[in-house]
């Protein structure tokens, strides 16, 4: 016996909506009048799922499957059954099939490189990713399979290539494991401009980083050449040009090179005059003495006495 359509409809909507308990007292119902609808017994299985109470669900798949059920509906069901109970072997069964079945969807495909590389198969998974990031760039999983192979490989060139390739792709984050100590295998003077662009690309992960101990770090290369700038102009004897240069300095009052915006215009004042740092040049022996005019770098040749 077949349930009535209309049901049917009103159980897929308050599955859709989240309201369980409805839908679960309209199953019970239905499974008593139609004990063999497979849309009944997936809705069943399904509910079963959601509550994490999977004993009953492979018999309920199973009739469902004798009853004539839709294999794509049928085989995804399954495929949660299978996450739930870490049955890895099913998973990959699972997932073949539905691959199988939706050649065109990458997403299914990610999945079934995820699941070989938990049951440790490192190849097969390595070609699953490679051909889905070939094909969809932007979905997320490849790179994290990718990127976990390498890192169980040690390949530290290879992680730097999936990190990078995936921040120039329009992907999603893809919770990378392992990436402070990823970074610290980074040269020093590159991981900064690393940890920047990871953050500059996906800013909804700043708060993840900080927690794992990543932190963006400023890029200071502009007001360092300012700030040079400025040092340089005072030590030259032109103070109104280096306070210029301290003004086009940004807002804030950032450290850069150890020295705080602040700090400036007192240090630079205190530079003494050109004049005043130049001292006289002196060579005194017996026979003559060699000597520089107070505030000259140059000298001139004095008699010495008697």
């Amino acid at each position: 016996m077949t349930a009535p359509n209309a049901e049917l409809l009103r159980l897929g909507e308050l599955l859709r909506l989240q309201k369980l308990d409805e839908a679960r007292a309209l199953v019970d119902r239905l499974l008593d009048t139609a004990p063999e609808a497979p849309a009944v017994l997936l809705a069943a299985a399904d509910l079963a799922l959601r509550s994490r109470k999977t004993a009953s669900v492979p018999a309920l798949l199973a009739r469902a499957e004798t009853a004539g059920a839709n294999r794509f509906e049928m085989l995804v069901l399954r495929r949660r059954h299978a996450e739930q109970s870490r049955d890895t072997p099913a998973l990959i069964a699972c997932l073949t099939e539905l691959v199988a079945l939706r050649p065109n969807r990458h997403d299914l495909r990610a999945a079934l490189a995820a699941a070989h590389w938990q049951a440790g198969e490192a190849p097969q998974a390595r070609t699953l990713a490679q051909l889905v990031r070939s094909r969809a760039p932007d979905l997320a999983l490849p790179y994290r399979v990718l990127f976990e192979i390498a890192y169980a490989e040690r390949d530290l060139e290879e992680m730097r290539r999936i990190v990078e390739a995936a921040i120039a792709s329009a992907a999603p984050f893809p919770r990378f494991p392992e990436l402070v100590e990823f970074s610290f295998l980074i040269p020093a003077h590159e991981r900064a401009g690393f940890i920047r662009r990871l953050c500059n690309r996906w800013p909804e992960y700043l708060q993840d980083a900080g927690a794992q101990g990543l932190r963006p770090v400023a890029d200071t290369a502009a007001e360092e050449a300012l700030q040079h700038e400025a040092i340089t102009l005072a030590i030259q004897g032109d103070a109104v040009a280096a306070q210029a240069a301290i003004a086009r300095l940004p807002e804030g009052n950032a450290v850069v090179r150890g020295i705080r915006k602040s700090e400036l215009p007192d240090m630079l004042a205190k530079v003494p005059a050109a004049a005043d740092r130049k001292r006289p040049v002196i060579r005194d022996t017996p026979d003559d003495m060699l000597c520089s005019a107070p505030g000259e770098s140059g000298s001139r040749s004095c008699s010495s006495p008697g």
